[in-house]
């Protein structure tokens, strides 16, 4: 009896694809950042995590799912979402620019929320 009535084999592309579409955008992050930042070496970890969480994967996959190996992709999962996180902390964000920073009015947020006591020039 089937637990969960999926075709795996799908599940398992879709997956595989997901995964190899981050692994893209995480290479072409790593190659966009300066080189020594700390965003660029934690970069640099996560693409080091994440193809060995993709072998792991590949092997449960062509094995039939043995116990070991679902248990060390699930750890490796876990590893994933935290350098993700890490990176995502490290990448310094830039101010928005260009005509959609601005609301239709002209004026930035800060200028709509200043005090209208606030002396300080505009």
């Amino acid at each position: 009896m089937n637990r969960m009535p999926f075709d795996w084999t799908v599940v398992t592309v879709a997956h595989g694809l997901i995964a190899a579409g981050c692994l893209v955008l995480g290479v072409r992050l790593f190659a966009g950042l300066p080189e020594g930042s700390p965003a660029r070496r934690r970069t640099g970890a996560f693409l080091t995590v994440f193809p060995a969480q993709g072998l792991v994967g590949v092997f449960q996959s062509l094995t039939s799912l043995p116990a070991a190996a679902v248990v060390l992709h699930l750890f490796g999962a876990a590893l994933v979402w935290a350098g993700a996180v890490r990176v995502a902390l490290a990448v310094p964000s830039r101010p928005a620019t260009g005509p959609a920073a601005q609301p239709a009015g002209g004026r930035s947020f800060a200028q709509l929320t200043r005090s209208t006591t606030d002396t300080s020039p505009r």
